[in-house]
Parts: structure tokens; C-alpha cells; sequence
């Protein structure tokens, strides 16, 4: 799930249980619902997170004092009464259109300097790879940030990690390709 669908669930569980301190805006609460979310992150929003919003309404009296636990327990429930839908998500994740093999690949122009800088990040679309020290986000998260996506679907990637943390331990380093399949002309700023 995204983490607004998370911050959405977490609000409608306190007014429900009219949690006021968990509407208010503060510091605290933002560390806890971020706390929280890394616990969870995994669940899909939608129909599973809807379903698992009513079975804690109706089981517990008071707002769960563990959360993310309450969450995985329905989850698990949700997941063994709908084998036909995770199965159809699982399958659906090979062929995810908006990234190749759970990595996006964009770019971002600083506008002060002119320099367009690319990076990479997990495809916060169908979640392939988890990792907590590389950022997840969407196409449509880049987009909202300025970004531009280079690279989609069946695109060819320019560089290619045996294993994740071959990628996370060279975060910051000079990355050596030869020729990239993104020559400045094509970036498209």
C-alpha cells in the first residue's frame, strides 16, 4: 500500500475510536504512523486493506495498542480467505509495466544549475524487491517530485546488480557503464 492509503487507514481507525490525538498534527504522530507503516508496508491497499479496516472494528473495543500486529493478523486471515486474488497479484508482478525487473530509473534537472541528474529507485508499483535503505516510490510520486522516467516495461537497463546490496553498497559511488542507452539528448528536459 502507499503510505497516504496507510496515514488515510490510521485516521479513519482514530476517528472511529475517537483517537483525537492521533488527528492532530505533530511530530510524534508522523514518527509513529512512519514507524508503523515500514511494519506494514507490505500489505496491499484496496479491497484487503478495507477488509482488514472492518475486522478490526469489529473485534476490538479500543484502537489496537500494536497496530501493525492487529494489521499482519487480519492480513493473514484476508490472505487465506482470497488465495484466487494474491495469486492473481503474484502473477501480475512479472509483467509490471512501470519498471523493469522492480527497479525505476529517472531523472530530475536541478533548475538552479541546469544539471539533469539520474537516479534509481524500487517500484513502489509492484514492490518485487523490498529493501529498507532504497527508496520506494511510484511513477506518479517521481512525476509529482519533478522527475521524469526513463526507462519502462521491456526497457533494457544500462546497468545491471547481481544482488541488491551490491546496488545499496554503491550508492554515491561513480558508476562506469561504457555508453548509456540515455545520452543527454534523450533526457527528456
Amino acid at each position: 500500500m502507499e503510505k497516504q492509503d496507510f496515514t488515510n487507514f490510521v485516521i479513519k481507525l482514530a476517528r472511529f475510536y475517537d483517537k483525537k490525538d492521533f488527528l492532530m498534527k505533530s511530530t510524534d504522530n508522523h514518527e509513529r504512523i512512519k514507524a508503523w507503516f515500514w511494519k506494514v508496508k507490505d500489505i496491499p491497499g484496496g479491497q484487503a486493506l478495507r477488509d482488514i479496516y472492518s475486522r478490526i472494528t469489529d473485534e476490538y473495543e479500543y484502537f489496537p495498542k500494536n497496530l501493525p500486529k492487529a494489521m499482519k493478523t487480519h492480513w493473514g486471515a484476508w490472505k487465506n480467505e482470497n488465495q484466487d486474488k494474491v495469486i492473481k497479484q503474484r502473477q501480475s508482478v512479472s509483467g509490471c509495466e512501470n519498471c523493469v525487473s522492480g527497479w525505476i530509473n529517472f531523472a530530475h534537472k536541478d533548475e538552479k544549475t541546469g544539471v539533469v541528474y539520474e537516479f534509481t529507485c524500487l517500484c513502489g508499483h509492484c514492490r518485487q524487491i523490498q529493501h529498507d535503505k532504497v527508496p520506494m516510490k511510484t511513477v506518479g510520486q517521481i512525476e509529482a517530485e519533478g522527475g521524469k522516467v526513463l526507462m519502462r516495461g521491456n526497457s533494457k537497463p544500462s546497468v545491471i546488480f547481481d544482488n541488491i546490496d551490491q546496488m545499496v553498497h554503491g550508492i554515491g559511488e561513480e558508476v562506469r557503464t561504457g555508453k548509456s542507452e540515455t545520452a543527454d539528448d534523450q533526457i527528456p528536459f
